[in-house]
């Protein structure tokens, strides 16, 4: 898969670890630019940004409090200026400090998400996962070590792998910046750093700043490496750092209700054409009136109804949990199995956030199967189809993620 590395001004294009194309880009050519790079390289791509539009930062939490996205969010926002609810963010579970876990918490400029969403929906790309730098470069320190990294103007706390803490200097490293490091880590982990990294080798000086004792060593990092060979595409939010641009939202209708509305005024046409029709025969054969029997015939009159033949074994489907509420995709597969449906796969959706469940598909799905699929669901679930449709090329030909039960 290529990978894009976006910086302020520049998009660098890279495939199995070698740059195949670098482009500028600024905010008002930005949706031209990605279109150009679909149409020379693919509509699919793992994007590696800039600590200049990622920030990076973390709190304690309870061992209840981290299991729950809502919970850290509402814990966390008082600490960020942006608006968490207006960007995308994620947290991941980095340590243990005492009694209280350690959360890294990520998330976008809201400004540049704002800016990005827009070009990558016009471009009509798909973006499988977004990292910082930083994210990318802690990926190869060493694990369950506090590490203070200085790579080229970019600070970074990391530890267990992951940044904690990360900052773009707009000047030369001064000891100011270095102290600032240092109470950070004094306030989180009640400690110094144990290692401090430069990297690229002889990328800086550092005999004229006081380490506290430690001995700066230097690191030869490609953070280019770290995106491109990293697995950290799915699970829950305390085990990833993903972030990601999801598809618009969908269009939420309510198809319950026309359907029902919708039989209703069938039966009624059919009442009020078997009325003329009957209702003309008696008025024209006046003189057969004393020769109608007064028998009223119990026999109901059979309506013969099309029912479109649904070829279940020919769907290949996969139900996602986006609820977070353990064995639901299970769920959802047993009630579907009650209607024919046979589900290929279940897993875990890319969050929890989902309220209502949310059905995906491809163009050549039939409204009877979504109506059918909806039907199914019903007792459990409040059911959308979404207005973004699955690729052709898709795997499946439905997508189910789930949403909150109704009797949660």
């Amino acid at each position: 898969m290529y990978l894009l590395y976006i910086s302020k001004t520049k998009i660098e294009v890279f495939k199995n670890e070698t740059k195949v194309s670098e482009v500028s880009w600024t905010k008002e050519n930005l949706i031209d630019v990605l279109g150009r790079l679909k149409a020379t390289f693919s509509s699919r791509f793992r994007v590696l940004l800039s600590d200049e539009f990622i920030n990076i930062t973390s709190l304690l939490a309870s061992n209840r409090e981290s299991k729950k996205r809502k919970a850290i969010q509402t814990k966390s926002q008082p600490l960020i200026s942006q608006d968490l609810n207006q960007t995308v963010w994620d947290y991941k579970v980095v340590a243990r400090v005492g009694k209280l876990k350690l959360i890294q918490i990520t998330y976008l400029n809201q400004d540049f998400f704002n800016q990005f969403r827009g070009a990558v929906y016009s471009s009509k790309i798909k973006i499988k996962l977004i990292e910082s730098f930083s994210t990318s470069i802690c990926r190869f320190l060493p694990k369950n070590k506090l590490i203070f990294l200085v790579f080229q103007n970019l600070l970074v706390i990391c530890f267990n792998q992951t940044p904690v803490y990360s900052k773009i200097l707009d000047k030369k490293l001064s000891q100011g910046d270095i102290e600032e490091i240092f109470a950070y880590t004094k306030d989180r982990f009640k400690t110094l750093p144990q290692q401090i990294i430069f990297s690229p080798t002889g990328e800086i000086a550092f005999s004229t700043y006081d380490f506290s004792g430690l001995i700066p060593e230097y690191l030869d990092i490609n953070p280019i490496s770290g995106l491109i060979n990293s697995n950290n595409i799915s699970g829950p939010d305390e085990s990833t750092t993903r972030l990601e641009i999801k598809d618009p939202p969908p269009i939420v209708t309510n198809r319950i209700f026309p359907i029902k509305q919708i039989v209703l005024l069938l039966i009624l046409s059919i009442i009020i054409v078997l009325s003329l029709i009957f209702g003309k025969q008696f008025l024209s054969s006046p003189k057969d009136f004393d020769q109608i029997s007064p028998t009223i015939s119990t026999t109901p009159t059979n309506i013969p109804t099309s029912i479109p033949t649904i070829n279940f074994d020919l769907l290949k489907i996969q139900v996602l949990n986006g609820s977070g509420v353990p064995g639901e995709a299970t769920k959802v597969s047993t009630l579907l199995s009650q209607s024919k449906f046979k589900v290929a796969k279940t897993g875990n959706a890319s969050n929890y956030d989902f309220v209502k469940t949310e059905i995906k598909v491809k163009n050549s799905i039939s409204s009877t199967i979504t109506d059918l699929l909806i039907k199914s669901l019903e007792s459990q679930y409040v059911s959308t189809i979404s207005a973004v449709k699955l690729d052709d090329s898709d795997e499946y030909d439905i997508k189910i993620t789930t949403g909150q039960p109704l009797n949660n």
